[in-house]
């Protein structure tokens, strides 16, 4: 007797090992992506308003090849001024204390920011379009103007600080003289006369240190007694009676596990690759020479 398709039958059992390197890499890479996705949605479940960036930062870094059947998914940078994602959720991956962000290197070299703390945006702050960015954060345009205020860009940027004149000029510091209102580098205004004043629209930024007395070149009124809560604080209005926080300094934060990405890639091994791993091998077979 004579068996129809032994020839073909001996041929396809022979590849099989090779077509089932092929499933498997097919199947990996597609769970790779599904946990890309799974990923994707617990940052958005367990942050308060991620941004796009953080977000979609969780990218599928190396595929499965037949030779080598593994996928890697892991918080990829995507180029520019941002952070490394990596970074930013490494506290919710593994749990202990924020990392200081740039910004707060910053602040902290230039003594502004104590060793152990952490800046805490004002709510006020976070709701101006002109300083929040909508995602509970604070616009990188905010945080410059700041750093440069303050004068606490390093030796490399030491030119964007601001000079005591820009600083004047952002204050509009001036002095009402006979119900007319002259600017502080104006010839009337630099005089004695007339009431200190600041022009509708004008700021000023000050460090508090906290409760105490302290002194020193810009410190709070030259050393007189300090009553505000330690931080950066905001003064404007008419003559400066406005004050408001803009960045409060607090203890460093310690975060709890949150984003469990050990459950996620065993939920893929579990639960997609199965499925998916017989789909390919499926298709592997069939087409099969």
């Amino acid at each position: 007797m004579q068996l129809q398709g032994l020839q073909q039958t001996q041929q396809r059992v022979a590849n099989l090992p090779k077509q089932m390197r092929y499933a498997g890499a097919n199947a990996l890479n597609s769970a790779a992506f599904k946990l890309r996705e799974d990923w994707g949605g617990q940052i958005a479940r367990v942050f308060d308003r991620p941004t796009p960036y953080i977000q979609n930062s969780p990218r599928v870094t190396r595929m499965a090849r037949p030779d080598a059947l593994q996928a890697w998914v892991a918080p990829a940078y995507q180029g520019g001024k941002g952070v490394e994602p990596a970074q930013v959720l490494a506290a919710e991956v593994f749990g202990g204390p924020r990392r200081l962000k740039r910004f707060e290197v910053a602040f902290q070299r230039k003594g502004i920011l104590p060793g152990g703390m952490a800046m805490v945006p004002a709510t006020w702050l976070l709701a101006d379009p002109a300083a929040g960015d909508g995602f509970g954060g604070i616009k990188g345009s905010f945080i410059v103007r700041l750093l440069s205020y303050l004068q606490a860009f390093g030796e490399q940027g030491y030119r964007a600080n601001m000079t005591d004149k820009n600083r004047a000029k952002l204050s509009g510091r001036g002095r009402w003289v006979n119900g007319r209102f002259y600017g502080a580098n104006t010839k009337t205004g630099a005089g004695g006369q007339g009431a200190m004043a600041m022009r509708q629209g004008g700021v000023e930024y000050f460090v508090s240190r906290g409760r105490g007395e302290f002194s020193g070149r810009r410190s709070w009124k030259n050393g007189q007694q300090q009553h505000l809560p330690a931080g950066i604080w905001q003064r404007s209005g008419i003559y400066g009676a406005v004050v408001k926080p803009v960045f409060l300094f607090t203890r460093m934060p310690r975060y709890t596990v949150r984003l469990d990405t050990a459950a996620l890639a065993q939920r893929a091994m579990q639960v997609h690759l199965p499925p998916l791993y017989r789909a390919a091998l499926q298709r592997a077979l069939a087409t099969a020479r």
